[in-house]
């Protein structure tokens, strides 16, 4: 595991393993670089361009398989937001009609299809629920969920009053 976590950290700023094929050494250095925020087994591979997310998913794949990694086809999600969009176009496409167009079934991880994700649908980084539109409000629902939960297993836990009064 350590081997692709310094890989995924400095990308081709010289660290290499030979059974990585560096056929992309002549190209444009910033293509070169697998940018990631990675912890544990959360990944998260963020790009400016759709063909730029083509690479960093072949690059994933390569250095998963390398390092005998497993992707998870069902948590692999590809997504987006289209910046300086229109709501619609001249033909009435959405922007998220032309990411699903784009995404759907195209970007690949080990033999495995991404899902599509539409940028206002939450996806789980590190426990947080996360949106491309920067919309909380998922999150904001998921901790009042679970802070709900935990008040309420507490309420009848051996240092609630309340217990104290049914235990006597």
């Amino acid at each position: 595991m350590e081997p692709l976590l310094r890989w995924l950290n400095v990308g081709a700023r010289g660290y290499q393993h030979g059974c990585i094929p560096d056929h992309n050494a002549r190209d444009n250095h910033l293509e070169n670089i697998l940018s990631s925020a990675a912890f544990a087994d959360d990944l998260l591979c963020p790009t400016s361009t759709i063909q730029d997310l083509k690479v960093q998913a072949q690059k994933l794949t390569l250095n998963s398989d390398w390092a005998a990694l497993i992707i998870s086809g069902s948590q692999t999600k590809a997504t987006g937001i289209l910046r300086s969009h229109p709501s619609k176009d001249l033909n009435g496409v959405t922007p998220t009609q032309l990411l699903s167009h784009n995404l759907l079934d195209k970007i690949e991880i080990q033999g495995q299809k991404a899902q599509f994700l539409p940028s206002d649908k939450p996806f789980s980084y590190l426990g947080v629920q996360l949106t491309m539109d920067l919309n909380w409000k998922h999150q904001i629902q998921n901790m009042t969920c679970k802070l709900g939960d935990k008040l309420e297993k507490l309420d009848f836990s051996a240092s609630s009053k309340r217990y104290d009064m049914y235990c006597y």
